[in-house]
C-alpha cells in the first residue's frame, strides 16, 4: 500500500475493514463523509458568520473525529486549528483558516474517491 497526499492509507484501510462496504468498494462511513462534506462546510461557515460558536464547535468535533478515523491527518489538523480559535472565542481567527479547511476537505473527498472508487 502507498501513502496518499492527504490520506494515510493504512488508517483508511483499517477503517474500511471495520466498516465493510455496503456496495462497491466504499463503506457507508466513507460514503457518509463524502456526501456530508458540503453540508458540514456550509454549516460551519454559517455558524461562524452568525457567531454561533456552539454549533461551530459541534461541526468541528465531527470533522476532526471523522478525519482521524479516515486517516485524513491534514484535515484533522486544520480543523483542530479552527476549533482552537472557536474555543478561544476568536471567530476572526477561525474564519481565516476556513479557505484552507475547505480546500483540504475537497482534496480529502477527491482522494477517497481515487482510492476507493466512486461507490
Amino acid at each position: 500500500m502507498s501513502q496518499g497526499t492527504v490520506i494515510e492509507w493504512p488508517v483508511l484501510f483499517a477503517l474500511v475493514q471495520q466498516f465493510p462496504a455496503t456496495r462497491g468498494k466504499r463503506s457507508s462511513f466513507v460514503d457518509d463523509f463524502i456526501s456530508m462534506w458540503e453540508p458540514r462546510s456550509f454549516r460551519l461557515k454559517r455558524a461562524l458568520s452568525t457567531g454561533d460558536l456552539d454549533d461551530a464547535d459541534v461541526v468541528l468535533l465531527s470533522i476532526e473525529s471523522s478525519g482521524h478515523m479516515l486517516g485524513a491527518t491534514t484535515l484533522e489538523a486544520i480543523a483542530g486549528m479552527v476549533h482552537t480559535c472557536v474555543k478561544k472565542g476568536d471567530t476572526a481567527g477561525a474564519v481565516r483558516h476556513l479557505p484552507r479547511l475547505t480546500e483540504v476537505g475537497h482534496e480529502t473527498c477527491a482522494e477517497l474517491v481515487r482510492i476507493l472508487g466512486d461507490g
